[in-house]
């Protein structure tokens, strides 16, 4: 009840299109922290989800924690995609 899922087939494949229900509260989220989000889904919202996924592999956070083990959020200070 999050979200809604819409997959799309085009002819370069299929695409999923994930859509909020707007059932969240940004009054939790700080000015500087709404300008971190915005900066991410401007970098990365028209990249595919291998390249995202091969972009988050070179990161530290990825390289330096043990599989199956949560990425720490003390990564997110030094990102190299956002530099």
């Amino acid at each position: 009840d999050k979200y809604q899922r819409e997959d799309i087939e085009t002819e370069n494949g299929n695409t999923t299109k994930i859509i909020s229900n707007e059932n969240f509260n940004l009054d939790k989220i700080n000015d500087s922290e709404k300008e971190i989000i915005d900066t991410i889904i401007k970098l990365l919202k028209n990249k595919k989800v291998t390249d995202i996924s091969e972009m988050s592999h070179r990161e530290d956070g990825w390289k330096k924690t043990k599989r199956f083990e949560q990425i720490s959020f003390e990564y997110a200070m030094n990102l190299k995609l956002i530099k």
